[in-house]
């Protein structure tokens, strides 16, 4: 009788299961590490690219403070910081300086855009500063000024029109002894228009087809009238001029874009885009029109005929503003008119005459005022206007080049793997 005992089966089958278990622990841990090289890759990668954000959005501040910049024509600037190469280039863009900086690394592209403006401080600040020498500034009916006067050796008096007795409100102190100084906000503006009426007399007609669908900024002249409806967003840096009259309705956004109707620039529509207007005769807002901030409508005409107006029930969030190359002796009409019921957030700044029926949060700046009123004209008095400096939006500025201190109204970065 044999009493060895059974074996179990020893064929290699526990052999199999030690390497197949050792096999899934070796691609488990390879898994591992490459996920977390991949994980520090990306982590090192994100690192680099903030890094170029920065640098590039650094070039920026570096120009601001950098006096050399020349701001009538485009110019190219570099600096070196921390090691690292910023190339910005400033060309003016209407009312604003736009200035391009770029920085590169071994992984990454990074611009950064700035539309810079500056705020005149000794102006905006008050709510009515009336620049005509040793005038009276006549106030009437529900007239509400909320903020400093300055008047150049005039005086604020309260009368009576048309059996009309002021009834309003006056809070805040009247300064006689203002700077003799005009506004020159408008000489750049005025220069950069002549350059587009140069554009559309030599080219008829060119640039991109069409304004619509564009990603990217593009230039859109034409010899006739434009119609500008359900267009889309229009890119920052683009241009739309004609020199016939330019007329922008629903469906159309934008932010930092120049729209020129040397014939005129007609608004309306519940919401319409914002950006940069110019006309050598009119602008017209209009139609509970919203022109959304940062918004500058730009005249510069002749004072007999050019103006812009607001009229009810229409918004402008911005600066307004009238360039006269000829003054005349006396008004004939209101350059910048904000009708009853419209309402300006922002600035009114006026070689000529101003009206207002309406609300301006914010300042006026005028040589004067004046309003119709049948069968007569009246120079220098408010009538039911309603102006208040400190109820004017924290996000104001004026946009206009001064030579005082810079601000900027809007900055974005983009970058790119190369």
């Amino acid at each position: 009788m044999n009493c060895t005992p059974e074996l179990p089966d020893e064929s290699g089958s526990g052999l199999i299961y030690v390497i197949y278990l050792s096999l899934l622990f070796g691609i488990l841990v390879a898994i591992v590490i490459a996920a977390r090289l991949v994980e520090r890759r990306a982590f090192a990668t994100a690192i680099t690219l903030e890094q170029t954000r920065y640098v590039a959005e650094a070039g920026i501040v570096m120009a601001i403070n950098d006096s050399t910049l020349n701001y009538s024509f485009p110019t190219v600037k570099k600096y070196d910081w921390i090691g690292h190469e910023i190339e910005v280039q400033s060309e003016p863009f209407g009312a604003y300086l736009r200035w391009v900086s770029s920085t590169t690394n071994s992984i990454h592209q990074c611009s950064s855009n700035a539309y810079i403006g500056t705020d005149p401080h000794d102006i905006v600040d008050m709510a009515i500063h009336l620049s005509d020498v040793d005038k009276r500034l006549f106030v009437t009916g529900s007239t509400t000024v909320i903020g400093d006067v300055v008047l150049r050796g005039g005086s604020l008096e309260r009368g009576s029109l048309g059996g009309k007795s002021f009834r309003g409100q006056l809070s805040g102190d009247v300064i006689t002894d203002g700077s003799p100084d005009t506004f020159q906000f408008g000489q750049s503006v005025h220069v950069y228009i002549t350059r587009l009426d140069s554009l559309l007399r030599s080219d008829g007609s060119s640039g991109v087809s069409s304004p619509r669908n564009s990603k990217e900024a593009f230039q859109y002249f034409s010899s006739t009238d434009i119609t500008l409806t359900d267009t889309g967003w229009i890119p920052d840096g683009s241009v739309v001029a004609t020199a016939g009259v330019l007329k922008l309705s629903h469906g159309v956004e934008s932010n930092f874009t120049i729209y020129y109707g040397r014939d005129g620039v007609d608004i309306s529509g519940s919401r319409t885009a914002g950006g940069q207007f110019f006309s050598r005769r009119y602008i017209s807002i209009a139609d509970s029109s919203h022109v959304p901030f940062p918004s500058i409508a730009f005249v510069s005409g002749d004072p007999k005929t050019a103006q812009i107006r607001i009229d009810s029930t229409s918004v402008f969030d911005g600066t307004l503003a009238y360039h006269a190359y000829d003054l005349p002796e006396a008004s004939q009409i209101a350059n910048v008119a904000v009708s009853r019921g419209a309402i300006v957030r922002g600035a009114i700044i006026n070689d000529a005459a101003t009206s207002i029926s309406g609300t301006l949060f914010g300042t006026v700046a005028t040589r004067s005022f004046f309003f119709y009123e049948s069968p007569s004209t009246y120079v220098n008095w408010l009538q039911d206007a309603r102006i208040d400096v400190y109820k004017r939006p924290a996000w104001f500025t004026t946009g206009m080049l001064q030579d005082v201190s810079l601000a900027t109204v809007q900055s974005q970065t983009s970058c790119k793997r190369i």
